[in-house]
């Protein structure tokens, strides 16, 4: 519904990820695509088994799980990964602070143009 290319509009999308009560019954989540160009240090792997990818970019947390293949490919990139992804916003509470993170629908990695996952 919204491309950020580069800048990522924080507030916006929080506000659309506080928004929740208003999905629903024929009214779909909007969805944002985003083009980041991340580093390595923008990566992590999570979760018990260590295969949900977390990337922190922007002020903002992106979160893909059961993402083991493109964890994989970003490791064996390295660095300067180019990133195109589409996904919802919503609000993470945690010890009672409220953050804004997107869940990952679909991704696109690569690394100038020689390796893409897609």
């Amino acid at each position: 519904d919204f491309l950020f290319d580069g800048v990522v509009n924080k507030n916006m999308l929080y506000q659309f990820g506080d928004a929740t009560h208003i999905y629903g019954n024929g009214i779909p989540q909007p969805k944002f695509a985003f083009e980041m160009k991340c580093e390595a240090k923008d990566f992590h792997r999570m979760g018990k088994e260590g295969n949900h990818l977390k990337i922190y970019y922007g002020g903002v947390t992106y979160i893909k799980f059961y993402a083991g293949e493109e964890l994989d490919l970003i490791e064996s990139l390295g660095k300067d990964i180019d990133i195109s992804l589409v996904g919802r916003s919503q609000i993470n509470e945690w010890q009672g602070r409220k953050s804004v993170q997107v869940i990952i629908d679909h991704i696109n990695i690569k690394q100038g143009a020689s390796r893409s996952l897609f």
